[in-house]
């Protein structure tokens, strides 16, 4: 399906900065706003009529085309043109691109989605009167759906007991957060996840005032100045959440930062 809201981000430039809009030229694109999945399964013979299971996998991941013209519906000029494509093309790696008042049929509005990816370079041209209006680029996910960005803070200066509900539409994965951890005294923190019964607390030795950031996805503990966290730490785990709501026991004096992002199977 098209694209469509009332503005959009994408490497780091706005709508506004590139004086443009989104719209759609001509019909809707019918392309499937949801990825299909297929099975990981093993073969069948003589002795085994019969596929095992080892899990399921997207066949692919979203594309969807974005249409643009100028603000003012005028002519595109080749120096425009050029800036724009520096713009859309520039980025090797996948980049967020986020879509402000992005909307699906009448029931459903969807805020807050950030999609990861590039811009292929091929754009289509719309032309009227000879004269260059506006193009349509193809956008090439990295995965099979958008995400919504989730941060949560809390505060505790001996225990607490704080709730984080997952609300991925992955409702079998867990998710890996960023945590921001600041200190305020030297000494032992502890981070359980007590819903989580698969592993123990994240127990770590800190320095007053300094900042450690823990991400659980990439098995990385940096100190406020990315640099690796060389201080000596006790029983280090990786926090997750896992689906639904998932109760955290904190110890320690300290203030906790959390991120992470949601998948949202809504398409496009």
């Amino acid at each position: 399906m098209q694209a469509f809201g009332n503005s959009f981000i994408y490497n780091g430039f706005s709508s506004e900065d590139l004086d443009l809009v989104l719209c759609a030229f001509g019909s809707e694109n019918n392309s499937p706003a949801i990825v299909k999945r297929q099975g990981i399964t093993s073969e069948m013979n003589q002795y085994r009529p019969y596929q095992n299971y080892k899990g399921m996998e997207y066949t692919d991941v979203l594309r969807f085309p974005v249409s643009f013209m100028k603000a003012d519906a005028g002519r595109l000029t080749r120096d425009e043109i050029r800036q724009i494509t520096a713009v859309l093309t520039s980025p090797s790696f996948p980049r967020a691109f986020s879509i402000e008042g992005l909307a699906g049929d009448d029931e459903q509005v969807y805020e807050n989605l950030v999609y990861y990816g590039v811009f292929d370079d091929e754009f289509s041209y719309f032309e009227y009167g000879g004269v260059k209006c506006g193009f349509t680029a193809t956008f090439t996910c990295n995965a099979p759906y958008p995400f919504e960005p989730y941060t949560a803070s809390f505060a505790c200066q001996t225990t607490a007991v704080v709730t984080i509900d997952n609300t991925s539409d992955e409702l079998e994965m867990s998710l890996s957060p960023v945590l921001r951890i600041t200190p305020h005294s030297s000494g032992l923190i502890s981070i359980d996840n007590q819903t989580d019964t698969t592993q123990g607390p994240c127990t770590l030795n800190c320095i007053a005032n300094n900042v450690i950031t823990l991400d659980s996805r990439r098995k990385k503990l940096t100190d406020i100045n990315g640099k690796p966290y060389s201080f000596e730490y006790f029983n280090l785990t990786w926090p997750r959440l896992i689906p639904g709501k998932n109760k955290l026991l904190l110890s320690g004096n300290f203030d906790l930062e959390i991120r992470c992002e949601f998948p949202r199977k809504v398409g496009i």
